[in-house]
């Protein structure tokens, strides 16, 4: 079978950075490229030549010089340059070109005006486009949204603990919950706190997930890199730890200390496997240009995620809520 042909444009941390060559881990696009027998890594592309020559050398491939080439030649394209710069290329690659597919890291904008067109803009094209909200991924998440849908029972309410911005960061949990729930839905931002970026600071707020009310507490990553959350539900309970990398399983169960009372009681502790994220995309890529299955992690869900985190940014700048 032919391989399908993948360019990178950005060569920084995500594309190429992270990973080292011969260990385990698979925590770029490059090193999921070359770990897919489907797929050949066509080459790198960059602003900064000196930073695709790296790259390039580093996985064994060559430096593409510009985007016409991309065009003609790639089956799939990879967008990883910095946020600001998403809607630029993936507005380029909308529309007449040889591309089948384009892979784009989160967010799609970091503008709300610029949501509407983009979305507007994919659902027009014939390619197919994914965006790498990495958890969607990942096997223990899609378990969980299994238990949740079968075994948990309502949402009873939840806490959540992240740091550097809403949009950068926080983006990576509504999508999660976009993922796993029926309605997300922001309702009061009561602080923010700068531990990023001005134009993007990390809130305090509460969100409406189905009928139960979530709270979001920012920890500045200046000091720590927190990305926690408790889910609390009629029949149980679900603690992740992003430090740890684990899901853990709480049941209901009688109280090991106080008779006739009723406690979580933990279950089970599942690790994940983050290594998993960029090899599930990839495979996901394959199945869906091969006519198997459905994108897990649409540019509609992207498009969602954007407009509720500029929704919460723009409350904290607009007011200067403190």
């Amino acid at each position: 079978m032919k391989k399908l042909k993948v360019a990178v444009i950005g060569a920084g941390q995500i594309a190429s950075g992270y990973d080292i060559v011969k260990d385990k881990n698979i925590l770029t696009h490059a090193k999921a490229i070359k770990h897919n027998e489907s797929l050949e890594l066509l080459g790198f592309y960059d602003n900064d030549k000196n930073k695709a020559l790296e790259a390039a050398q580093k996985w064994g491939t060559v430096v593409i010089e510009s985007i016409e080439y991309i065009e003609e030649n790639a089956d799939v394209i990879c967008i990883a340059v910095p946020d600001a710069f998403h809607y630029d290329y993936l507005k380029r690659f909308t529309g007449k070109n040889n591309v089948k597919a384009v892979i784009i890291e989160k967010p799609l904008t970091d503008c709300l005006e610029k949501v509407g067109e983009l979305e507007e803009r994919c659902e027009r094209d014939t390619k197919l486009y994914f965006v790498n909200y990495s958890r969607r991924f990942i096997s223990e998440f899609q378990h969980l949204k299994t238990w949740i849908n079968h075994d948990a029972g309502k949402l009873i309410c939840g806490a959540c603990y992240y740091g550097k911005g809403v949009l950068h960061n926080c983006s990576h949990l509504i999508n999660l919950f976009l993922y796993l729930f029926e309605e997300v839905k922001p309702l009061a931002v009561t602080r923010n706190i700068v531990d990023y970026s001005k134009d993007d600071p990390s809130a305090e707020f509460l969100m409406k997930i189905d009928e139960a009310t979530v709270a979001f507490f920012p920890i500045p990553c200046t000091e720590i890199t927190v990305f926690d959350f408790d889910l609390f539900f009629e029949n149980g309970k679900i603690h992740c730890d992003g430090e740890k990398n684990v899901i853990v399983y709480y049941k209901k169960g009688s109280s090991v200390v106080y008779r006739d009372e009723t406690n979580y009681i933990k279950n089970i502790e599942v690790q994940i496997d983050g290594s998993s994220a960029m090899r599930g995309l990839y495979k996901n890529v394959c199945d869906v240009l091969n006519g198997n299955g459905e994108i897990v992690s649409g540019i509609h869900d992207a498009a969602k995620t954007v407009e509720i985190c500029c929704e919460i940014r723009d409350t904290c700048l607009a007011k200067n809520v403190l």
